[in-house]
């Protein structure tokens, strides 16, 4: 595991398509839309990772794992019904995709990584028939050597590689893909890229460093994390048109930003924010108006609560999941 989270910080801490008409909606869309995250206590190391939902107010925040247990990065289904996500079994070097319904029940495993292999990052296509997910080879070192995009149906069956890269996701009609690459270098270089469903077409959709792409609910902008030239940067939330044109920076704030989730009426942008100067114990999820107004924090806990795609940064370089990460 160790060899795994060395790669995973260093990446994290460091920070087309034609141009798109509105997607049509997915077929069916959650009337009162809940937000699943990951949670981390640091006050009990029994703890490991646990799977929350929270009302998108922030209210009837709910985890649904059992003490013990290290469960994280999931993604709730466009009609509300079903949660994907991660179990990693550290001893035996073990990964599994599983899914439940949005209040804990109904468990079930749904894929095996294969042996010393991380899985991370599942998200659900518009119509709930696939899953796009990332899968990390730590034994290759290279971020682009060691990962690659799956997609499989949502029974686990059919799984196949799409390309290299981390942290895909759906596009709204269920065409597109996007996903970051990080490009070879001294320096933590990311990039969103775009492709089709298949995996083919694919194109780079931004020159400047950027990952964790989310469509809107209707297609015309993506909301993703950004970040300026250096060694020493801030990840913040940036939106760009869905050609890549338009790039506007959201968040200013000192600390760093990760993870980013559209409302489903795509008025505003869910997001974790985390001090990246010393023990992250205030990180949390918070929202922003699409405009970039409004910032208010949601999640409020004892520990650590993130959004989906944050699971790399969470395993510390040299340490275990309950365990803050070190400062960049």
């Amino acid at each position: 595991m160790r060899s795994i989270v060395k790669f995973a910080c260093t990446a994290l801490a460091l920070i087309v398509a034609r141009p798109a008409l509105a997607f049509p909606p997915a077929p069916e869309v959650a009337k009162d839309q809940k937000i699943a995250f990951t949670s981390l206590n640091t006050e009990n190391k029994k703890l490991g990772a646990g799977v929350g939902v929270m009302n998108s107010d922030g209210s009837k925040r709910v985890i649904l794992t059992k003490d013990g247990a290290m469960e994280m990065d999931p993604a709730i289904s466009a009609d509300g019904k079903r949660i994907v996500f991660v179990s990693i079994k550290e001893k035996e070097m073990k990964s599994e995709l599983w899914v439940m319904n949005v209040d804990g029940s109904d468990r079930k495993k749904i894929m095996d990584a294969p042996e010393k292999m991380l899985t991370l990052s599942p998200m659900w296509s518009p119509d709930g028939k696939r899953i796009v997910f990332s899968r990390i080879d730590p034994e290759k070192g290279d971020p682009n050597l060691g990962a690659e995009v799956m997609v499989m149906d949502a029974d686990g069956k059919n799984a196949k590689n799409l390309v290299k890269g981390l942290m895909p996701a759906f596009s709204p009609d269920g065409k597109k893909i996007l996903y970051t690459t990080i490009k070879d270098g001294e320096e933590f270089d990311p990039r969103l890229h775009i492709m089709d469903a298949d995996g083919k077409n694919d194109k780079e959709l931004l020159t400047t460093r950027s990952l964790m792409g989310s469509f809107s609910p209707d297609g015309k902008r993506i909301a993703y994390i950004g970040a300026d030239a250096g060694k020493k940067v801030k990840p913040h939330v940036y939106t760009c048109k869905a050609d890549g044109s338009d790039p506007q920076q959201l968040t200013k704030s000192d600390d760093g930003e990760f993870g980013v989730l559209w409302s489903a009426d795509g008025k505003r942008i869910f997001f974790g924010r985390m001090k990246l100067d010393g023990p992250p114990k205030d990180s949390a999820i918070w929202a922003i108006d699409a405009n970039g107004k409004n910032e208010k924090q949601l999640s409020k806990s004892d520990g650590i609560d993130m959004l989906g795609g944050f699971a790399l940064f969470m395993l510390r370089r040299g340490g275990g999941p309950t365990q803050p990460p070190e400062k960049p």
